[in-house]
């Protein structure tokens, strides 16, 4: 068992790494060096997994957006109350951010850099989502749950930017907030269920 799980916890190896060296550097300045020997991994066998450090990184943003897409998916699958799905899945995305900070600081650097991977990558996981939310909208329109004639995209991505941008200056809010930072990010999330929920239900 030992040698069929190897590649899989190699490749996982290589992928935290890069994902930590895409964080600090960005992607042009990562070192597929850097990374082989902090994975404790033999370089050419990151080219034999992934073929280039573009193609890594591509990679790294397809395992984090598939992240975001499990998240919508596991909240929505019992939907008896979908004003409690809402709020748990802003709460699972919101700690999503606040739990993985690499993730947001290589959205930082892919927006920088005009998002030339993001834009390649999300047609196949977070765009693939849609639809089901179309059916979801619906379905709480019917119940009388949802207001009528909300633009689903703009909902997802004002959900986005209210939940991203706290951790894009989580550093600036730690040292404003100091040793409250976990009630006010607490209290953050409870503002954004409230701005989020009063928009989009009767």
């Amino acid at each position: 068992m030992a040698n069929v799980r190897d590649p899989e916890m190699s490749r996982l190896r290589i992928i935290r790494e890069a994902e930590r060296q895409f964080a600090e550097k960005g992607l042009y300045a990562a070192s597929v060096n850097v990374i082989a020997e902090n994975a404790g991994i033999n370089k050419r066998m990151i080219y034999h997994y992934f073929g280039s450090k573009e193609d890594l990184y591509r990679e790294v943003l397809r395992v984090n957006f598939q992240r975001i897409y499990a998240i919508g998916e596991k909240v929505f699958e019992n939907r008896n109350d979908l004003k409690s799905c809402v709020k748990q899945f802003i709460r699972d995305y919101y700690y999503f951010l606040y739990n993985n900070p690499y993730y947001v600081k290589i959205m930082t650097w892919e927006e920088i850099a005009g998002a030339e991977y993001a834009r390649e990558v999300i047609p196949g996981t977070l765009l693939i989502g849609m639809s089901e939310l179309e059916k979801i909208y619906e379905e709480g329109v019917e119940k009388g749950v949802f207001r009528k004639n909300i633009d689903l995209e703009q909902l997802i991505l004002s959900i986005n930017a209210l939940c991203l941008i706290t951790f894009v200056r989580l550093e600036m809010l730690r040292a404003l907030w100091q040793e409250k930072l976990e009630k006010k990010l607490e209290e953050r999330l409870e503002h954004i269920y409230e701005l989020v929920l009063k928009g989009i239900t009767t």
